[in-house]
């Protein structure tokens, strides 16, 4: 049951009262709809912290998931950087064994290699800014959802608090009142039998 549910409910059972005859501002409640109102309130409420503890759940989980795919993407990028190495030392020896072109071939496999060396430290800079930001993103989504679940449950329990409070108080003073009541009676009672 959300707050809106709950809200209707107060309202329902605030509509239902009867005025306490002769005394303004006071009402009867019914004892057993507002022990209902109670016990789905406290409901509403286990609810929502429990709604909060699986959000604490999903966050670790994601940050996990965030963490492994981050993980996963830097050693692909390692073994990837290491077969581009391996690769372009292998053409170097290739272009070096090549007696005709020795000195070409030194300098061309030297700048292949140094192309290859700066391009691969780019994709592993690049996978890594990747996986940092799926992991910031991941904490932040989930940080989110739990700061938002705790609001909510908060905002609700004080404007739940207050209304309680304000009905609380009305029955209190129904209650002051009916005993006035009861005292006026007897006083009345008294002066009639003395009367007579």
């Amino acid at each position: 049951m959300n707050i809106h549910e709950l809200l209707s409910d107060l309202n329902e059972l605030l509509g239902s009262t009867n005025k306490v005859p002769g005394i303004k501002n006071k009402v009867f409640v019914d004892y057993e709809k507002l022990t209902n109102f109670s016990a789905k309130m406290k409901t509403s409420i286990a609810d929502n912290i429990e709604e909060a503890e699986e959000i604490v759940k999903q966050k670790e989980s994601i940050i996990k998931q965030a963490q492994l795919e981050s993980s996963r993407i830097k050693n692909m990028t390692e073994s990837e950087v290491q077969e581009l190495m391996n690769a372009a030392e292998m053409q170097k020896q290739e272009l070096v064994q090549e007696s005709e072109i020795v000195k070409s071939a030194h300098q061309e496999a030297t700048r292949i290699k140094n192309e290859m060396q700066n391009e691969c430290e780019e994709m592993k800079r690049m996978a890594e800014m990747e996986a940092s930001s799926m992991v910031e993103q991941a904490e932040l989504f989930a940080s989110e959802r739990k700061e938002g679940a705790n609001q909510y449950a908060k905002e609700t329990l004080f404007e739940l608090e207050e209304r309680f409070s304000k009905m609380l108080g009305q029955v209190r003073k129904g209650l002051d009142s009916l005993s006035e009541i009861k005292e006026l009676q007897g006083e009345e009672g008294q002066g009639l039998d003395k009367a007579a």
